[in-house]
């Protein structure tokens, strides 16, 4: 669901339909731009005509020079799109004087929940074509971004050749990469012939020795960095607030961006996604309440579960403060994933035990063991603020 020009829209839902719900259905709206004459890219190298489907698209005027923030290329000259009043809305296409005459159309691509950074070997990717491989790990479990460490070390080849801008594209790969990216202090600080490389306190690793999370995440803003520079031509930077910034638009999709993710983490990508690519929106898809805190207004969409016959929806403005300015606890026991507690069934059975004894202890019919037990599962269970909390409420519940 596109919310608004360079925001970022999450998608919680149900295991089942999450994936296929909240991908497949959002890159039915670049179909145009992945197939522009028509054909459509296969796994194995054939082609075949799409059948044609009907689907919805919300238009968001932009901030861009020139108007509309869709662009659309099909076939060259202008179109239009109905709306809902009855009316027609003209679209610029990329003949139009206002289009921007660098883009060959509005960015896309897309990464699916296995995104590693090895796949089957080299040219895996190859039966796709350059557009439809920006989204083959969203629907080939075999395609891999090995090809952006692959593209990073021709970089450094043709910088050692010191071929033209080799040397600039490199450092401005690595600020991004550098700031922030990686936990704990870690930074990717170079590449050869083997691949990247993390530095922490001194001492280098190479990547693919790291845990899947780094790998991971290192490998899709890799791949979303090389697939800029081969649209557009070149990757601009901008380093003038002190944070290295992308500032190329487009639309990206990731499915489970907090697989293999700590906690920590979970809450801190989207984040930075924002801060380093600006004109970017994320559509992504998400088990974890702390990714949804990095939504932007309009953009917590719940997806339906398997037995639910209704259609995605944005949730209301209650629930998004609730999710994105709450606490982990506050989102889970939500509407928007519906845990019941979030205490383990072990905790729920000491803490039910400890409601029955503390009315006894209260009511000064407790034994010397009920006491002692009361005093000693309290001492196990007040682990926490929120813990003290919730047993501050069932005694003014009790009470009253």
């Amino acid at each position: 669901m596109l919310v608004a020009p360079y925001s970022t829209a999450t998608l919680v839902g149900d295991p089942g339909p999450m994936v296929t719900t909240g991908s497949d259905s959002a890159v039915a709206l670049f179909r145009a731009r992945l197939e522009p004459d028509g054909t459509a890219a296969a796994p194995g190298g054939t082609a075949g005509r799409p059948e044609e489907k009907d689907f919805g698209v919300k238009i968001f005027p932009g901030d861009r020079p020139g108007g509309d923030a869709l662009v659309l290329d099909i076939g060259g000259g202008a179109h239009a799109l109905d709306v809902p009043d009855g009316d027609r809305l003209p679209v610029r296409s990329a003949q139009h004087p206002g289009a921007d005459r660098g883009a060959r159309g509005w960015f896309s691509a897309g990464y699916g929940p296995f995104r590693r950074m090895t796949g089957e070997g080299a040219g895996a990717d190859s039966r796709y074509t350059p557009r439809a491989e920006r989204f083959a790990t969203l629907f080939d479990e075999s395609a891999s971004l090995s090809e952006s460490v692959s593209w990073l070390v021709r970089q450094h080849l043709r910088r050692l050749e010191e071929r033209e801008g080799a040397q600039e594209l490199l450092d401005a790969v690595f600020a991004l990469l550098g700031d922030g990216l990686l936990p704990d202090g870690h930074r990717i600080v170079r590449v050869d012939s083997d691949g990247l490389w993390v530095s922490r306190r001194g001492q280098e690793f190479p990547l693919r020795e790291m845990s899947d999370g780094y790998r991971t995440v290192a490998s899709l803003v890799v791949d979303l960095v090389r697939h800029l520079q081969e649209h557009f031509g070149s990757l601009r930077m901008d380093l003038s607030g002190g944070t290295p910034v992308v500032p190329l638009p487009g639309v990206v999709l990731i499915d489970e961006v907090d697989v293999h993710l700590h906690v920590s983490w979970q809450q801190r990508i989207g984040e930075w996604l924002k801060t380093h690519f600006p004109r970017i929106q994320f559509i992504v898809t998400t088990h974890s309440p702390y990714v949804c805190q990095a939504a932007d207004p309009g953009g917590l969409v719940r997806l339906p579960g398997p037995d639910e016959d209704a259609p995605p929806v944005v949730v209301d403005e209650d629930l998004y403060r609730r999710v994105v300015y709450g606490s982990g606890d506050d989102a889970v026991l939500s509407d928007l994933f519906g845990l019941d507690s979030p205490y383990s069934p072990r905790a729920e059975r000491l803490r039910r035990r400890v409601g029955d004894l503390e009315g006894r202890v209260l009511e000064g019919e407790a034994s010397e063991t009920e006491v002692e037990e009361y005093r000693a599962l309290s001492d196990v269970l007040n682990s926490s603020l929120g813990a003290r909390v919730d047993e501050v409420a069932t005694r003014l519940g009790r009470s009253a």
